[in-house]
């Protein structure tokens, strides 16, 4: 039940303000750590970042100059053990060969359906997942 912790520190917690694990509270030398922000980070269920420290490169695409995306992860990227459930809870990049199926029969339940109106065929499948693969503003 509890949504935050407050933490009164005599040093600035660098590491921890970089990673988004803590945020400064009102009061000088006060920091906060939200749940809602500590259960989107991968330590310690995962242990060193996969993006955390890629290397800016600026590059120009579209006549925009902006930052390199790092390259999409293909793995686990999330982990957490859910006491209410008492099982891990577990996310993973798409494998279209490995999901497909999965996702045909899952897109095609008429309570998903419903809602992401995304119904179709394998192929069809294959295609939307394809796309959204090849678009470096999406994960899969």
């Amino acid at each position: 039940a509890c949504q935050r912790l407050i933490w009164q520190l005599d040093e600035t917690p660098t590491e921890a303000l970089l990673s988004g694990l803590l945020v400064p509270a009102d009061t000088a030398g006060c920091y906060r750590c939200e749940r809602t922000l500590f259960w989107q980070l991968p330590q310690p269920w995962l242990g060193d970042s996969l993006t955390g420290c890629y290397p800016q490169q600026m590059v120009i695409s579209g006549g925009k100059r902006h930052p390199r995306r790092p390259p999409k992860p293909s793995c686990e990227v999330y982990r957490r053990f859910d006491s209410r459930l008492g099982a891990w809870i577990s996310l993973r990049t798409v494998d279209i060969d490995e999901d497909l199926v999965r996702f045909n029969r899952w897109q095609n339940s008429p309570r998903v359906a419903s809602f992401w109106q995304e119904q179709g065929s394998l192929e069809e499948h294959r295609e939307y997942l394809g796309k959204r693969q090849d678009d470096p503003h999406t994960l899969t």
